[in-house]
């Protein structure tokens, strides 16, 4: 009679273990479903890891960039301050004038600067005329130079003539100021043939700043020192025609240049 319950006592355990078994396997599957996600996560977090890690060393190479390029503005401004400093120190240690037409700046080996203004055309001034004197020849012992012998003839027995300019003038303030610059002053006689086209340069030297002189801005008796001898046969007279040119040279800075002043009108020649 207990036979029944035994069987029953079966099946129950029978369901029990069943039922352990599905949860043992559905505890394996959510273990193993579990590992697989772990692994896909572990994974796409590396990668997701790596993108970062380059998108952050991108960004701190841009910020680098951004700031050397931030720097080298700051130094070029830095610059351009300095040399704009530098400028208004230099500035402050001259007088205010400005440089006008015809004025120059010149630098001081003490670093100033010095606004100098330059000697023009309606700086200088001449005698009205220039004096010519005759000689026999043989008379003075001056070289003699035949003016326009075309044909090479022999005229070692014509008259010789000089010609002297008794004055030329400088304005005295530009003088004062440019002395110190100035090498040399010639003065160049354009000895003209009666054609009024060909003509002959013999050049005197007004000032060396190599000698002493006794007026800076006044010369007198300028006389280029030689006789000249012309082909005029009949009169015997010289040079008729003279024009004169003021040939300045200057020193500054070391750099050395010089500058014609011509004058385009000819000079009255007095026959002494």
């Amino acid at each position: 009679m207990r036979k029944p319950e035994n069987n029953k006592n079966e099946k129950t355990e029978e369901k029990y273990l069943n039922k352990k078994l599905k949860v043992e396997i559905g505890t394996l599957a959510l273990a193993v479903i579990s590992f697989l996600f772990s692994v896909i996560v572990s994974f796409t977090a590396k990668n997701a890891v790596q993108d970062i890690k380059v998108e952050f060393e991108n960004t701190i190479s841009n910020i680098q960039e951004q700031y050397q390029s931030l720097e080298n503005q700051i130094n070029t401004v830095q610059e351009q301050y300095l040399e704009l400093e530098n400028i208004i120190n230099q500035q402050q240690t001259v007088d205010v004038i400005q440089a006008r037409d015809n004025d120059v700046l010149i630098k001081t080996p003490d670093d100033k600067w010095l606004v100098i203004p330059m000697i023009e055309k309606e700086d200088i001034s001449f005698a009205n005329e220039i004096i010519e004197k005759q000689y026999n020849s043989g008379d003075i012992d001056l070289e003699r130079v035949d003016m326009f012998n075309y044909n090479n003839e022999d005229w070692s027995n014509r008259d010789g003539f000089t010609y002297t300019l008794p004055f030329v003038s400088f304005n005295q303030n530009k003088m004062v100021s440019l002395y110190q610059f100035i090498t040399k002053i010639e003065l160049e006689f354009k000895l003209y043939h009666s054609n009024k086209v060909d003509y002959q340069s013999e050049f005197y030297e007004l000032y060396n700043n190599e000698l002493q002189y006794k007026y800076l801005n006044v010369f007198e008796n300028i006389m280029p020192n030689k006789q000249f001898v012309t082909n005029e046969i009949i009169t015997q007279n010289g040079i008729e025609d003279i024009k004169l040119t003021v040939i300045i040279t200057f020193d500054i800075g070391e750099n050395i240049f010089s500058i014609p002043y011509t004058f385009d009108d000819f000079i009255y020649v007095n026959e002494a």
